[in-house]
């Protein structure tokens, strides 16, 4: 799994051999577009709230099994949701969840738990959306998606994740989880 984020809401998501887009028209100036949708299996635009994919039923959601390599179809479907249609949700049974989400996502349960879980947002709202995180679930990873966090606010970040993996994202450069 590999995440490479450019910016505000544009991610490139490599997922069980799939590679996701989202917001490529809200990329970054000094971004090209045309290249970061290249080679997309997906191209999500996470500001119409995800009308396109159903709501992920927070109460009964169960991971799916890994299939056995012999049980495996060529090609491993990811299933697509939205949470409370602010937040995109990956199911990937070879590589678990993936979410993202804007910091201020409050709809958070076990779904969550063992996910590689990125927040996006201004600094002033990532820490509280990873306390409103770590309260429901224990992600695998939390990845930052924000720009000008300090030290003391990546401090206060740190002291609420209750010892799961931070890792704060630097635009354009991708980080393998």
């Amino acid at each position: 799994m590999k995440i490479t984020w450019f910016g505000g809401s544009t991610f490139r998501l490599y997922v069980g051999g799939v590679i996701f887009v989202t917001d490529i028209e809200r990329a970054p100036a000094n971004i090209d577009r045309r290249e970061l949708g290249a080679g997309a299996d997906h191209r999500i635009d996470l500001s119409d709230g995800l009308v396109e994919f159903p709501y992920l039923d927070l109460e009964n959601w169960r991971p799916r099994r890994q299939s056995r390599l012999i049980d495996m179809p060529a090609e491993q479907i990811a299933a697509l949701y939205t949470i409370s249609g602010e937040g995109l949700f990956i199911d990937e049974p070879q590589e678990g969840p993936v979410i993202v989400a804007p910091a201020n996502q409050t709809a958070w349960g076990r779904f969550a738990e063992g996910a590689v879980v990125v927040l996006y947002g201004p600094p002033k709202t990532i820490a509280e959306g990873v306390r409103s995180l770590v309260a429901s679930a224990r992600p695998k990873l939390v990845a930052l998606a924000t720009e000008g966090l300090n030290d003391l606010q990546f401090q206060t970040v740190a002291a609420c994740c209750d010892g799961c993996a931070v890792q704060v994202l630097e635009p354009g450069l991708s980080v393998e989880a």
